[in-house]
């Protein structure tokens, strides 16, 4: 079976089970060659073809980090960051997806991602 086909009878098995699927992974840089010349370039932690068709399936391309109480969401692609939304309200945007008061108190805001209907 190739790549492709195995990617996705998997995600399309998860999907049938939920509205959202949600993937998480880590990033790592990895080198391309652009105009001639090697670059680095962030993009997820998948061996082989896997992260390519993982990101070409995606609706939404997002980088978490933490700022100080802060949890950040990035979606503003850049020529190193493979990031990006097809979501009109999430393209190049970058906004605190999570605080925290105190350790035992996380405020989040899901209503960022999930457009109230």
């Amino acid at each position: 079976m190739y790549v492709r086909e195995a990617f996705d009878k998997i995600i399309n098995m998860f999907k049938g089970l939920c509205d959202t699927l949600i993937l998480i992974g880590h990033c790592k840089d990895a080198m391309i060659n652009k105009d001639g010349k090697e670059m680095s370039e962030m993009s997820l932690d998948l061996s082989g073809k896997l992260a390519r068709i993982t990101l070409a399936s995606a609706d939404a391309i997002g980088y978490i980090y933490r700022n100080k109480n802060k949890t950040m969401l990035n979606f503003k692609g850049g020529e190193d960051y493979i990031l990006g939304a097809r979501a009109p309200h999430l393209k190049e945007q970058e906004f605190v997806i999570a605080e925290s008061e105190d350790p035992k108190t996380v405020n989040v805001f899901w209503d960022k991602i999930f457009l109230p209907e």
